[in-house]
């Protein structure tokens, strides 16, 4: 009887062994079920985050041609300005009511007459041996 015993106690114990490395590869599994899972994850985040890379790619180039546009306007706006304010805006009427495209006249008018400016003193850097 001893023997007998002997012997289940051994099947009970190779059994208890088998069911021990079954539920650690069970576990091993289900970490690796875990790794895989977080693996997806990660690769679904890098998917995201290169999508989201390429949009701000296209959004920078947008923005780069939108500012040279907008140097291209101020530019022709500046020329513009600069223009009006040197050589008037546009033609000038001519006697009788016609106008005058070409402007022919303008560089009479600024030869025939005194420069006025702004300046109300001297337009030069006046120093002690000036005021004597």
């Amino acid at each position: 009887m001893r023997k007998e015993a002997e012997v289940k106690l051994s099947i009970f114990e190779d059994a208890k062994s088998a069911f021990d490395t079954t539920e650690m590869v069970g576990e091993a599994g289900s970490e690796v079920e875990r790794r895989r899972m977080a693996a997806l994850a990660a690769g679904s985040q890098f998917i995201d985050a290169k999508r989201i890379l390429k949009a701000l790619e296209q959004a920078g180039e947008v923005a780069l041609s939108l500012i040279e546009s907008l140097k291209h306007k101020a530019t022709s706006v500046v020329v513009a300005t600069t223009k009006s304010m040197f050589m008037g805006c546009g033609s000038v009427p001519a006697p009788g009511g016609q106008q005058d495209d070409n402007n022919a006249g303008e560089d009479q008018k600024l030869d025939s007459g005194h420069l006025h400016t702004r300046a109300s003193g001297p337009t030069h850097a006046v120093g002690p041996t000036d005021q004597q």
